[in-house]
C-alpha cells in the first residue's frame, strides 16, 4: 500500500495553479529560485573557489530538488524572455 505522503506529493505535483506575476516580480521569483539551487540545494564542493560550477549534490533528495527546480526555471524562461523583449520594445 504506498505511502500517504507518495499519494499528496503525486497530486500536487499534478495539479496546476494560475498565477500572474508582472515581469520584474517573475524576474525576482527566477533570480530567487536560482540563488535557493546555488546556496541552499547545491553541496558546498560545487561552488568552492569562487568558480561557478553546476549546481549538484550528492544527497538524492536535494539532487531531485535541484532537477525539479532547473526544470521550473526552463519552463518560465521563455515567459521571462518575452516580458523583457516586450519591455524593451
Amino acid at each position: 500500500m504506498p505511502d500517504r505522503t507518495e499519494e499528496t506529493t503525486a497530486a500536487t505535483r499534478t495539479s496546476m495553479v494560475g498565477v500572474q506575476f508582472t515581469p520584474r516580480e517573475l524576474a525576482l521569483v527566477c533570480e530567487a529560485l536560482d540563488s535557493h539551487v546555488y546556496w541552499q540545494l547545491s553541496d558546498e564542493h560545487y561552488r568552492r573557489d569562487g568558480y561557478v560550477h553546476e549546481p549538484g549534490s550528492d544527497d538524492a533528495h536535494n539532487a531531485e530538488e535541484i532537477s525539479e527546480a532547473e526544470t521550473l526555471l526552463r519552463r518560465l524562461g521563455p515567459a521571462l524572455l518575452k516580458t523583457t523583449s516586450t519591455e524593451s520594445s
